[in-house]
């Protein structure tokens, strides 16, 4: 037998070398790597269709909300909840007559009327009349603040349907999305319409319909020319100033409407038989101007919508105007 120590002696085992474990490890680091990437994309996945959605959801709101006016009334304006809102914190009870009525059921001095007093190029500008910007622009470099409005018929239906009074560089930035949203799915007509009957008139009172019942009696339909001016006249300081009785600014807002009126050319021409109804109330209120006084006589409130009774002015109105002031 051969001696065991004269036998080749057998190769040691080792393990394994240090770049097949290095490589090992670069294996194992790409694989972790590789999930981290795939659990970050799945995330981001998720989270970027979340807020895709959020937005899409956010622009059909938008869209509905506006593009839905063009064949249904809305349920309630943002300045009606205000409104609400300050009445019932100053403890004031205060029940809001609104009734919305086509355009058919509107008289067309009043339409006339509120075109002169608040835009009268309203069916020329897309919803922004830039000339009356420049002028509050100038107005405001040199007197230090703006007196007086450059907003559009559009932009204060965009304030009531939507917003709130409050001033604010937001507040504007969504007003002027707004407005491009009403001017490009609603038609002239359909705006003005819209404003016609949702503006503020008074304490609770909003649109032609309630305003032409509670002040005169009458349907928006049967206004006639001096009852139109002033309306329209008081549309800046609806809480402030009343349409009925002879309060200064009124009646000095009334006179110009009427004289601007007898110019106004601002929108297509109207019916012969408008034109005639027109002239004919131009001849009959043109002297009829009553003496200004400083006072401000109370609104004609009917029950109902129905015979009016009078009321006491109301000493706690709030502040804030809904018309044209900005």
């Amino acid at each position: 037998m051969p001696n065991p120590s004269s036998l080749p002696a057998s190769p040691r085992s080792t393990g394994p070398s240090f770049v097949s474990r290095l490589w090992g490890w670069t294996r194992t680091g790409l694989k972790i790597l590789k999930a981290l990437f795939l659990a970050y994309a799945v995330a981001f996945s998720v989270v970027g269709t979340l807020l895709l959605g959020y937005a899409g959801y956010k622009a059909w709101k938008l869209y509905d909300s506006v593009a839905g006016l063009a064949e249904r009334w809305p349920e309630k304006t943002a300045l009606m909840e205000l409104r609400e809102r300050q009445w019932r914190d100053s403890g004031i009870v205060v029940e809001s007559r609104w009734k919305p009525v086509p355009m058919s059921m509107i008289s067309e001095n009043l339409r006339k009327t509120v075109l002169v007093g608040e835009d009268d190029k309203f069916y020329t500008h897309n919803g922004f009349d830039m000339d009356a910007i420049q002028h509050a622009i100038q107005e405001a470099k040199e007197k230090g603040k703006v007196k007086r409005g450059a907003s559009t018929i559009t932009q204060q239906l965009a304030k009531n349907l939507y917003l709130s009074p409050k001033k604010s560089y937001s507040r504007k930035a969504k007003e002027a999305l707004y407005t491009l949203a009403l001017e490009h799915f609603l038609s002239k007509e359909r705006i003005l319409e819209l404003y016609l009957n949702v503006i503020e008139w008074g304490r609770g009172v909003y649109g032609a319909e309630a305003a032409a019942q509670t002040y005169f009696g009458v349907p928006a339909s049967q206004l006639d020319l001096d009852q139109s001016a002033r309306l329209a006249a008081v549309l800046p300081k609806p809480l402030k100033a009343s349409p009925v009785g002879s309060n200064r600014f009124m009646l000095n807002r009334k006179a110009i409407i009427l004289q601007n009126l007898r110019l106004f050319k601002g929108f297509g021409p109207p019916s012969d038989s408008a034109k005639a109804e027109g002239s004919e109330s131009e001849d009959e209120d043109s002297d009829s101007l009553e003496a200004t006084q400083d006072t401000m006589s109370a609104p004609a409130v009917p029950d109902s919508l129905g015979t009016p009774t009078q009321v006491p002015a109301d000493p706690a109105a709030p502040k804030a105007d809904s018309a044209k002031a900005n």
